[in-house]
């Protein structure tokens, strides 16, 4: 990567194009200045594959222009704040969390974000690897503007949707990826790859993006969803969750349902077990204690709960991770 006059502009890696991904080091570019933040960090995933991490803050109204060099097809979400983009037929989009977008183009314009970093994960594809996905076995009807980008014969327009739960959980695993050593690198490609496959089944449908909910109903969840994440061990009722989001009951489970495919309390679950097994793993604690961490009191319940999602019982889990 390389800044230009409006932006940055993307580049080649120089190792070459032969050489696999786990191989490559990412391309990192940055910089502060009185108008705008920015980092960005490219990995080459695979040929005609990139991912493209973005933290960025606007304060005027001078835009970043993100140059692709080539016509890609961009598949993307926002892990927090916000950001607005100018799409291929001049309107102004605004990327939210929660949300996957997709669209073909050369380049990318952001003109605006929120007051906090805005930070962007990018999938770029190229239109050979776009017909390799199609001819997997993909709906070609349905995804007909794909189908004619990959033969260079029509941008996609701009699209974009509410992530579903397994898109979801696919987006935070790549955002709590490393990009540094073999291992890692190819973690984190099993995890571009498989939100690609979600967001591409979505695409299928059409579904537009929910607009009975509103920019601040989307921060509310996301308000919810860092304060689970934050105190897992925390009691919440639903009491708790209106008074955090500012949103009445009707509003707060409407919301969660359409943001996350599912209710509050079930995200909750899956986060504290998420949260258990992390502690599993350390082997510093007894499993009653990783139970108590995680806001259980009853030990057959966290048994079961923890099952449910990881497949082990708690103490075989912890076994395991020390025969590892």
């Amino acid at each position: 990567m390389k800044r230009t006059n409006t932006g940055i502009a993307l580049q080649g890696n120089q190792a070459g194009p032969t050489i696999s991904c786990p191989f490559q080091p990412a391309q990192i570019l940055s910089w502060n200045d009185s108008h705008s933040e920015f980092s960005g960090r490219l990995v080459s995933i695979k040929d005609g594959l990139d991912y493209l991490r973005l933290q960025l803050r606007i304060d005027s109204p001078l835009s970043i222009n993100i140059d692709f060099t080539e016509q890609r097809l961009v598949l993307g979400y926002v892990n927090s704040g916000w950001a607005k983009a100018e799409a291929i037929d001049g309107n102004v989009e605004k990327l939210e969390p929660g949300q996957w977008f997709r669209f073909s183009n050369s380049a990318l314009c952001l003109d605006r974000t929120s007051a906090e970093t805005a930070h962007i994960d990018l999938i770029l594809c190229s239109q050979e690897l776009t017909r390799l996905l199609l001819d997997i076995g993909t709906d070609a009807e349905r995804l007909a503007d794909f189908e004619q980008f990959a033969n260079g014969s029509v941008a996609v327009p701009f699209n974009s949707g509410q992530m579903n739960s397994h898109a979801f959980e696919a987006s935070r695993q790549i955002a709590n990826s490393s990009i540094d050593g073999l291992r890692h690198r190819l973690q984190l490609e099993s995890n571009v790859l498989s939100w690609i496959a979600e967001i591409l089944s979505q695409s299928k449908n059409s579904d537009p993006i929910n607009r009975t909910l509103n920019a601040n109903d989307r921060d509310a969840i996301s308000r919810i969803i860092e304060e689970m994440r934050n105190d897992p061990g925390r009691e919440y009722s639903i009491h708790d969750l209106c008074k955090l989001s500012c949103l009445n009951e009707h509003k707060l489970k409407l919301a969660f349902k359409s943001t996350l495919g599912k209710t509050a309390f079930t995200f909750l679950r899956e986060v504290r077990m998420n949260h258990a097994a992390e502690l599993l793993k350390n082997d510093r604690l007894s499993v009653i204690q990783v139970a108590n961490e995680v806001g259980y009191s009853n030990a057959s319940h966290f048994a079961r709960a923890f099952k449910d999602r990881h497949g082990l019982l708690p103490k075989a889990y912890q076994c395991l991770q020390r025969l590892s």
